[in-house]
């Protein structure tokens, strides 16, 4: 996770509960660069986790808390039509044979992926 956070710059993550103790042991250890906000997919009943996180200045978000405003305020928010070259994701390996390494999926790779021909 370090590596890739220092690589990417990442500002937001969207992570299952089950991460959120090792993230804390690298916002700890000041190892998390640019890391601002957490999307929580699931429950998590370790609030301590949560608040000591909070503590360390990221913004704790539920993926409901993520639906619910974009019901509520989506309709003012203006979104740039993404480019075909425009970067959608990026998939990294575990790095069990070294350090990870991310493949850059644009637009146009994903779009390929689920257009119908």
């Amino acid at each position: 996770m370090e590596y890739i956070f220092k690589t990417t710059k990442l500002t937001t993550i969207v992570v299952e509960a089950k991460c959120l103790k090792k993230i804390l042991q690298l916002v700890e250890k000041n190892k998390h660069s640019n890391l601002k906000n957490l999307i929580v997919l699931d429950e998590n009943e370790e609030m301590d986790i949560q608040n000591k996180l909070k503590e360390k200045g990221l913004n704790l978000y539920t993926m409901n808390d993520v639906i619910s405003k974009g019901e509520n305020e989506g309709k003012d928010i203006q979104l740039k039509e993404p480019k075909g070259d425009s970067i959608a994701l990026i998939c990294f390996t575990s790095g069990t044979t070294g350090i990870p390494k991310g493949t850059i999926l644009t637009q146009n790779n994903i779009m390929s992926e689920v257009s119908i021909i």
